[in-house]
């Protein structure tokens, strides 16, 4: 009984310690991270998905993005792609073969690239 307690314990402080490292690396969204929205052009903006303690952003600026992932360890953001938007068929595709759309979605603006959905980060 004493061991399964234990267990639930540092369950719960893991869980905790994620939880707060994510709302963190939102925090640290450097100044050069954050790309205005243009109402011409519905992917330009940073956007933001945080999953499982790992905090990612895509920060495009016309049709160039770039994808960043927030490091625990460091503290720090890692560049982990470049990228161009390209139009293909009725959608659009970047460079490095990912399928990315923009939608309206009840919260705001979703960035879809591939399955992962992204929020539009907007300084308040």
């Amino acid at each position: 009984m004493k061991k399964s307690k234990l267990f639930f314990v540092l369950l719960v402080l893991l869980f905790g310690t994620i939880c707060l490292n994510n709302v963190s690396a939102i925090d640290f969204v450097s100044e050069e991270m954050i790309v205005d929205p243009d109402p011409d052009n519905p992917f330009q903006g940073t956007w933001i998905l945080s999953i499982l303690g790992s905090t990612y952003v895509h920060v495009i600026n016309g049709m160039k993005g770039e994808w960043y992932a927030y490091t625990l360890s460091k503290r720090e953001w890692v560049k982990r792609a470049s990228y161009t938007i390209i139009p293909k068929g009725d959608g659009f595709i970047t460079n490095t073969k990912w399928n990315i759309s923009v939608t309206k979605g009840k919260d705001g603006d979703i960035l879809t690239v591939v399955k992962d959905k992204y929020k539009r980060y907007v300084l308040e």
